[in-house]
């Protein structure tokens, strides 16, 4: 008999963790839904992968076998790197899907999952020493061990409410971590009366593979690259008459259309007054220098800059229309003055 654990249909989400060879297949459901693994990558007896820890939520763990491997075997589930459970698997009886929810704390109680933000302390004699517990920090991990099984006897296995939450030290490599597993208020559950007899035939500690699912805050897998970051939204600007870019006129005059007035309404005459300092070469008041300046003033009653240089004559461009500007120019201690009506 064959079964294989794919993606559901007509979804590009991956939401269950394999082995290289599909033998074996988990998947890790969150407040209900089954989360989605990132970054599976396959090493020697062991299959990794990411999934999103949400802080405050309940989780529960599902595995199976996808196919008979012909021999007895023991599914164990460790988290943060704390054994919780076990399940004994018999060969050819296709009973092999196993579900745990927490941690059965009496015969007549569990406690579930919870994923929680870190704990962190800067006293280290408050921060926990267990070497298998900092090492399996963050990671929800199933190991899979060939067994013989021999029988069954009464379940005699006392329980131990004993679910504190680790502590880290802050200087801990491990501290960098987002999320650890906390457990929650007990809930009703009815423990087996009976347990499996086996004898491993992997050495316990030695699995002949692992699953293992680490498990992190939104937050940090998209620092650490493992998800991509949703995009931000940006709404349309509606643009302003401020919005528009300066317009630099490099004519001597706006065209004569700038220049019409309503009908019937006479401007009030202004006057200009405007200091020129001639340069110590220009021997004539009507020298280049000059007319080119004068010819800046002129653009500049009309609302318009012109661009010109020492020396050099004021170029008309052909089809626009200068416009006639009222100037008086006189001599004040040895500087040109311009006034400038505007009718």
């Amino acid at each position: 008999m064959l079964r294989t654990a794919t993606t559901p249909p007509g979804s590009t989400m991956a939401t269950q963790l394999n082995d290289i060879l599909n033998r074996w297949s988990a998947s890790v459901r969150v407040d209900g839904k089954v989360a989605e693994v990132f970054k599976v990558e396959h090493t020697v007896n062991k299959t990794t992968c990411y999934i999103e820890a949400i802080e405050g939520k309940e989780f529960e763990v599902t595995v199976h076998s996808t196919q008979d491997p012909g021999y007895d075997q023991v599914y164990w589930l460790t988290v943060d790197g704390v054994r919780i459970d076990g399940a004994s698997i018999r060969r050819f009886l296709h009973q092999d899907l196993w579900t745990c929810k927490g941690k059965q704390v009496s015969q007549s109680a569990l406690r579930p999952f919870v994923f929680a933000p870190i704990a962190l302390t800067d006293d280290v004699n408050a921060a926990t020493k267990n070497e298998d517990v900092l090492k399996g920090l963050g990671a929800i991990r199933l190991d899979f061990y060939r067994t013989v099984y021999t029988g069954q006897v009464a379940n005699t296995a006392s329980y131990a409410d004993d679910v504190s939450n680790h502590v880290v030290d802050e200087k801990c490599k491990k501290a960098k971590m987002s999320h650890t597993t906390s457990f929650g208020a007990p809930k009703t559950t009815t423990a087996s009366q009976y347990t499996a007899r086996t004898e491993h035939i992997d050495p316990f500690g030695s699995p002949r593979y692992s699953l293992v699912f680490q498990y992190r805050g939104r937050d940090l897998l998209e620092a650490e690259g493992i998800i991509e970051g949703a995009l931000p939204v940006v709404a349309p600007r509606q643009r302003s008459a401020s919005d528009s870019p300066p317009v630099e006129i490099e004519s001597i005059a706006k065209a004569s259309t700038s220049t019409s007035t309503s009908s019937g309404r006479q401007s009030k005459k202004r006057k200009k007054q405007i200091e020129l300092t001639l340069a110590e070469s220009s021997d004539e008041d009507d020298g280049s220098d000059l007319r080119a300046k004068v010819a800046k003033v002129e653009a500049a009653s009309g609302e318009a800059r012109v661009k010109t240089e020492p020396g050099k004559r004021v170029k008309f461009e052909p089809g626009v229309k200068a416009e006639k500007v009222n100037v008086k120019v006189s001599r004040e201690n040895g500087k040109v003055v311009l006034d400038i009506l505007d009718d």
